[in-house]
C-alpha cells in the first residue's frame, strides 16, 4: 500500500506476463502493496497444455485478491537512487517506489529479409498459437530450429494441411524430446542448413525463396503463412543507462540472488542472463523477486 502522507509505494513491478504476477502474488503474500504495469506445455499441475493467457488471468485475480493494484502504464525511464526510485511513464506520470521489480520480458527476434516487413500481418507472424487457425489446412513454414520452433510445428501440425521447418544449422537446437515429438508427425518437413531469401506475393504472402547455405543453391516453397520463431530480445531498452546489462541486453544478477547492481532493485523472468527461459522458471524468480523485495524494504526499516 501507499505510505501514509505520500505517494510512495513500497513496491512497484514492472510487467504483467508469469514472472511479474508471481512477484506480485507472493509481495503481496508478505503483506507489501504494489502496482503492476501486462499456450503452455510445462507447467507444473497441468497436464494438458494451457493457453498463456489463462494462466495469467489466473493469477492476476490471485494478487488482486491478495491486495495488489494494477495500472496500466509503460514505463520509460527509472532514475533516483536506493530507497527512492521514480518511474517516469509515456503518459508523463511519475510513480515513486522504495523498491521496483523489473518483469519486463521479451520479444521476437526480428528477421532481416527481403519482404519480410511487407509481408508481416499479411501471412508472416511471430505467434503460431495467435495466428494458427488463420490457415487451417493450408501450408506454413517455420524459420528456427529451438525449442519455441518445435513448439509451434506441433500446434500447426494439428492445424495445417503442411509444415515446413526451416533452421540454418546442420541440426536442430530443440529438447530431444520435442524434435522426437515432432520426427512422428507425417506433416511436418525439416529443411536444414537452409535460410530464408525472400518473402514473395501480391497482396499476401505466397511463397518464399530459400537458400542452401551449404551449397549456395536456391528454391522456392509455396506457402500460405510463415512463422518466424529465431529467438528473441529483451524489453530492456529504458534500463540500459539505469543497470548493468549484458552485451545482449539482459540483465545481471548478484549471483544466484534478483538483485541487480542497484540496491532495491530486483529483476525477474527472460530478462534476466540466464541461460533456460522457462514459464516456470519465471514464475521461480518472480517468486523469489518478490520475497526478495519484501527483505529489502524491511532492512530499510532496522
Amino acid at each position: 500500500m501507499k505510505n501514509k502522507g505520500d505517494d510512495m509505494r513500497e513496491i512497484v513491478i514492472i510487467g504483467g506476463g508469469i514472472a511479474g504476477m508471481s512477484a506480485g502474488i507472493y509481495a503481496s503474500v508478505k503483506g507489501g502493496s504494489l502496482t503492476q504495469s501486462h499456450e503452455i506445455e510445462n507447467y507444473p499441475g497441468f497436464v494438458d497444455a494451457i493457453p498463456c493467457t489463462q494462466l495469467t488471468d489466473a493469477m492476476e485475480n490471485q494478487a488482486l485478491r491478495l491486495g495488489a493494484e494494477f495500472a496500466n502504464e509503460t514505463v520509460e525511464k527509472i532514475s533516483g537512487e536506493e530507497g527512492s526510485y521514480t518511474l517516469h511513464t509515456k503518459s508523463k506520470k511519475e510513480i515513486k517506489a522504495k523498491t521496483v521489480i523489473i518483469a519486463t520480458g521479451t520479444r521476437p527476434r526480428p528477421l532481416n529479409a527481403k519482404g519480410m516487413k511487407e509481408f508481416f500481418g499479411k501471412g508472416i507472424s511471430a505467434c503460431a498459437v495467435c495466428d494458427g487457425f488463420f490457415y487451417k489446412n493450408k501450408s506454413v513454414a517455420i524459420i528456427g530450429g529451438g525449442n519455441t520452433a518445435l513448439y509451434e510445428a506441433l500446434y500447426l501440425s494439428k492445424i495445417c494441411k503442411k509444415v515446413y521447418i526451416l533452421n540454418r544449422r546442420d541440426k536442430l537446437t530443440a529438447e530431444a524430446i520435442t524434435q522426437e515429438k515432432v520426427s512422428k508427425l507425417e506433416n511436418v518437413e525439416v529443411i536444414l542448413n537452409t535460410e530464408l531469401q525472400e518473402a514473395k506475393g501480391t497482396r499476401f504472402l505466397e511463397k518464399i525463396t530459400v537458400v542452401n547455405n551449404k551449397t549456395n543453391s536456391t528454391s522456392e516453397i509455396e506457402i500460405d503463412g510463415l512463422f518466424v520463431a529465431i529467438g528473441v530480445l529483451p524489453n530492456t531498452e529504458f534500463l540500459k543507462d539505469f543497470i548493468e546489462l549484458n552485451k545482449w541486453g539482459f540483465v545481471k544478477t548478484q549471483g544466484v540472488s534478483t538483485a541487480t547492481n542497484k540496491k532495491g532493485i530486483f529483476v525477474a523472468g527472460d530478462i534476466t542472463a540466464n541461460m533456460f527461459q522457462q514459464v516456470v522458471i519465471s514464475a521461480g524468480t518472480g517468486a523469489s523477486a518478490g520475497l526478495e523485495a519484501e527483505h529489502y524494504l524491511h532492512s530499510l526499516k532496522e
